[in-house]
């Protein structure tokens, strides 16, 4: 069940986690010395409190502007607020963990997690806001994704005040098909963040909805926030309403309507349909009827469209009916149904209120009514051909359905349970769920992936070692993958040795690429190899010059005892890239040297 935009939620998350918590690349044009900066600053942050403001649109259909409010103390404190008409709130006063949503008049009651995930402040900073356009703060925590890849920065002003850094996102798993801007500003001399633009385009596909073609564009202002400030611990507590229910997850307490309508008979509305004609639920008398609810924005109801038009078709010999129900508009609707070539009838719940009279809280949902009217089976949540198939029987019909999952809806579907069992520190859980995908899917690339990031994340060395083991079994031997794999390793400090192993087989099958020299001279340099390290790093720029290449050979100097040689890699690299912090500020530590 989802209550969000699935397909902002998709490209958010890839985004987080590639294009933010990623590893950064050292050819890097001069802009990876301040990305790293502003993530040190972030990391030392004890304390910040205020109000950030927040502008997202999807170019003509959506214009929203909020000030969501945050205050955060580590390691455990927290109270976000999403300062939008969903009310939602989230809150850690260090033992408990609340979160409300005041429309629906419902908060969930937890442990307060023994830390928030690594990035956990970058993550509320430039993502919280527009989440909160779209679900309030309920997947403010889903900010684990497991996605390989790296960003790419480049400076592209810098001055006493400012920084400002061009960030192009690369992956190393899923390709992305939708192409990624983003712009970040910092103060300089701090590395505190002042301002981000993150445009995304998405490509003209049918898959992408009513958003084909078109780009989503968000602004984020932190300049009003205040930063090392304690706050005193009665600031992050939370006492829900007294007419608020508490639930062990959203969209599951409250009234039976909420929880199910098995047994129940079909409730009275009355709607119209795409023509223009009053509809109500007295048409699902007399014969068996499937009622679904959906919306274009709602991507795991995209990847069920295809089989709700099978069962359509298979349907109208007259032995049951297909109807869905759709709270977009009729223009938006109608242009969406002929764009893929679907039939099926849609009726127009544009106001909400059939779904506010089912109690229904998320997307998809599909009601089995036997032909006297009556519920027989409520399923929230994803669908699969056999589940329907069976549903379909308790009702008296007996079907064989065509319409199948792909791997991918399969790879997108476990994702993001491990996603939310790994931001809610349920670490075994994420586990399980992407062990048991790649055993499903044994020959998925980025579901390897994934699981081997995963244990990078878990500091499991000796499950990441054996996975990539498998997958150059398998002959996943690209040099490209194996050198980024390594990289975020290195950057790390998880597992040298098997980094140090993944480089040099990257190596062999492509000896003068400067950037795998430059990912084995840093990890050996990173395992004490000062001599092989410097080899490599040496090798590395006469292929190509690059300053913070020069960076790390400096280093391996430095290790060796070659102080006067170190010093003039170092002056070179500041020669090249005169704002690298880095290189100056080892010139002038070796300069000071006796």
């Amino acid at each position: 069940m989802v209550s969000v935009p699935r397909i902002i939620w998709t490209s958010r998350v890839l985004l987080a986690w590639i294009g933010l918590v990623g590893c950064v690349k050292s050819h890097a044009s001069g802009g990876g010395e301040w990305l790293a900066k502003m993530y040190s600053w972030m990391d030392d942050a004890q304390c910040v409190s205020g109000a950030f403001d927040v502008r997202a649109g999807f170019e003509d259909q959506l214009e929203v502007k909020l000030s969501p409010t945050v205050r955060f103390q580590r390691p455990r404190r927290l109270y976000l607020s999403t300062g939008d008409a969903s009310g939602t709130v989230v809150a850690s006063d260090g033992e408990i963990l609340w979160t409300h949503v005041a429309p629906w008049k419902e908060a969930r009651k937890q442990p307060a997690p023994e830390s928030f995930p690594p990035r956990f402040l970058e993550d509320v900073l430039s993502r919280f806001g527009a989440r909160g356009l779209y679900s309030g703060a309920l997947d403010m925590l889903w900010g684990g994704a497991v996605l390989p890849g790296w960003v790419e920065p480049k400076l592209l002003a810098v001055s006493p005040e400012t920084v400002s850094l061009e960030l192009q996102v690369n992956s190393a798993g899923p390709e992305l098909d939708f192409n990624v801007h983003t712009e970040v500003r910092a103060d300089a001399r701090t590395g505190r963040l002042l301002r981000v633009t993150r445009e995304v385009t998405y490509p003209d596909h049918p898959k992408y909805g009513p958003w084909a073609g078109k780009q989503m564009v968000t602004e984020e202002d932190y300049t009003k926030l205040n930063w090392g400030e304690p706050l005193e611990k009665d600031e992050f507590q939370f006492l829900p309403p007294v007419d608020v229910e508490i639930v062990g997850d959203f969209g599951q307490g409250g009234n039976k309507a909420q929880e199910s309508w098995e047994g129940e008979a079909l409730p009275a509305f009355r709607v119209k349909d795409l023509m223009g004609m009053s509809r109500d639920s007295e048409m699902f008398s007399g014969k068996p009827t499937l009622l679904y609810f959906w919306s274009t924005w709602c991507w795991p109801c995209l990847e069920e469209l295809d089989l709700m038009q099978e069962l359509f078709e298979c349907g109208q010999d007259g032995e049951f009916h297909v109807f869905t129900l759709a709270s977009d508009r009729s223009a938006t609707l109608a242009a969406f149904l002929q764009n893929r070539g679907y039939t099926f009838p849609v009726l127009l719940d544009t106001d909400r209120s059939v779904r506010e009279t089912f109690g229904i809280q998320g997307l998809p949902r599909l009601f089995f009514v036997d032909k006297e009217g009556r519920i027989a089976v409520d399923t929230p949540g994803a669908l699969s051909a056999a589940s329907v198939e069976s549903a379909l029987r308790t009702v008296g019909v007996d079907v064989t359905l065509k319409r199948r999952f792909t791997d991918e809806d399969l790879f997108v579907r476990s994702l993001s349970k491990a996603q939310r069992a790994y931001s809610l520190g349920r670490e075994k859980s994420a586990r399980k769920f992407l062990e048991e995908l790649a055993d499903q899917l044994p020959h998925h690339l980025a579901a390897e992936l994934a699981l081997t990031d995963l244990y990078r994340a878990l500091d499991d060395c000796e499950r990441a070692r054996s996975r990539m083991g498998q997958l150059i079994n398998l002959g996943w031997n690209e040099p490209g993958l194996l050198n980024n794999v390594a990289h975020t390793w290195a950057e790390t400090d998880f597992c040298l040795e098997s980094a140090e192993q993944l480089a040099l087989r990257a190596r062999a099958a492509d000896p003068d690429s400067p950037v795998i020299l430059d990912t084995l001279g840093w990890v050996q340099f990173k395992r004490g190899k000062a001599f092989e390290a410097e080899r490599n790093l040496s090798r590395s720029i006469a292929l190509e010059e690059n300053d913070e290449v020069r960076l790390h050979w400096a280093a391996s100097l430095e290790a060796l005892g070659k102080i006067d040689r170190a010093l003039a890699v170092y002056e070179k690299a500041l020669e090249l890239n005169p704002d690298n912090l880095e290189a100056r500020e080892s010139v002038e530590r070796l300069r000071e040297k006796p």
